[in-house]
């Protein structure tokens, strides 16, 4: 049956479905714990077409929506769930995937089409795990999504079938208990003050209701109940008003300055600085040592406007530069390369083999301050003079023939 051969890497079960307190179960009671195909959407699942179904287990980046950006996830099975979860996956079969998202244990599942949904291995290429858009939203946030991300590589690192070993153990297992509610904080309860003359008129009825003893459940004093109208604060509450004042405060104290996703086509916006003159390889082919220092000041040469913050490469900035900097700003005889800080000088047939720039400098550069492509953040580039230094063997041949 492919329904129980796809129980071999059961997923854990959703907040909203099955709970157990402090219950020990073995693998073949976890079976029988399964939802029942009653609705027929067993059936539904395997009449879809086989590149649909052999997704289910794939550890995949699914767009997680303002706040997340690309968020560690997996391609869930319709087959595993039940409740709402179920309801949600009927409905889209087909057509959306259900994915999972990692970490997150609010609200962990989703319905969303291919297009919202990347390869692992595309998304490290495209800088996904860069979290970029969680370090935005504070330090709760990426510690969530590090969470999900070593998570994820710790699945990814194991054949599908492997994957959530200890979810269908042969030995018995706990399932997860419930959180138990947090209680709000007791409430002093206010005394009534009562006039001089209204307290000699119902004398019985307030010497009855000070006399009534107080009731102490599990060790606190008794909370009044608020009226309707009234909500208590909570800490859950006050987190989110505040990350939401912090928000609006940012989008109204600039507005030219969106945040601005890795993976968004666009302009970009390139800032040239000039590094300090280094040789390169000689003509016999002899290795030059490379003198040159990441941290040695560095000459504004100006800025170029990129087309494409996807595809543009190294030599379509050259070409950019040709154009718009020269002979104005840079000496038209002058050779120069562009510069990698921590890696080097960049050949000629290089500029043409390394991909886009952008998505390139951000996988081999520590620096903070490299910026975004933006107008107000422009992509930090650095270029350098080239020199042909003259070796020992040119001088010793110029000898010889005087």
């Amino acid at each position: 049956d492919p329904f129980v051969s796809s129980l071999s890497w059961v997923f854990p079960f959703p907040p909203s479905g099955l709970r157990y307190n402090n219950l020990l179960v073995t693998k073949a009671e976890c079976l029988a714990l399964m939802p029942v195909d009653e609705d027929g959407l067993g059936k539904l699942v395997n009449a879809l077409a086989p590149s649909f179904t052999s997704r289910f287990g794939e550890v995949c980046w699914a767009a997680g929506g303002h706040g997340f950006g690309w968020w560690p996830a997996f391609i869930y099975d319709p087959r595993l769930t039940i409740g709402s979860v179920r309801e949600l996956a009927r409905k889209n079969l087909g057509k959306k995937h259900l994915i999972y998202y990692l970490a997150c244990n609010e609200f962990p599942f989703s319905a969303l089409p291919e297009a919202k949904i990347t390869k692992w291995e595309q998304g490290l290429i495209d800088g996904y795990h860069c979290a970029e858009t969680a370090k935005k939203f504070g330090q709760k946030r990426i510690n969530t999504f590090n969470e999900a991300f070593r998570d994820a590589n710790l699945e990814m690192a194991k054949p599908i079938e492997m994957r959530m070993q200890w979810n269908h153990s042969d030995l018995p297992q706990a399932l997860p208990a419930p959180h138990p509610k947090k209680a709000p904080p007791p409430r002093k309860r206010r005394r009534r003050e009562v006039s001089p003359v209204k307290r000699l008129a119902s004398d019985k009825e307030y010497k009855s209701s000070k006399s009534r003893p107080r009731i102490k459940i599990r060790g606190f004093p008794l909370i009044t109940e608020a009226p309707e109208t009234e909500q208590l604060p909570t800490r859950k509450n006050l987190n989110f008003a505040l990350e939401g004042l912090r928000i609006s405060m940012k989008n109204s104290a600039s507005r030219a300055n969106p945040i601005v996703e890795h993976s968004e086509d666009g302009d970009l916006f390139v800032k040239l600085l000039q590094k300090e003159s280094l040789p390169i390889e000689g003509p016999t082919g002899e290795a030059i040592p490379n003198t040159g220092k990441s941290d040695s000041p560095c000459k504004n040469v100006g800025f170029i406007k990129l087309v494409s913050r996807k595809k543009s490469t190294f030599s379509d900035a050259r070409l950019v530069i040709q154009k718009d900097l020269v002979p104005d700003i840079l000496c038209p005889y002058m050779e120069w390369r562009f510069f990698v800080p921590g890696i080097g000088p960049v050949s000629g047939q290089q500029e043409m083999n390394m991909g886009p720039i952008y998505s390139f400098l951000r996988r081999t550069t520590l620096d903070l301050n490299l910026g975004d492509g933006t107008l107000l953040h422009p992509l930090k580039v650095f270029i350098m003079e080239a020199k042909i230094a003259k070796t020992s063997s040119v001088t010793d041949s110029s000898t010889s023939t005087s």
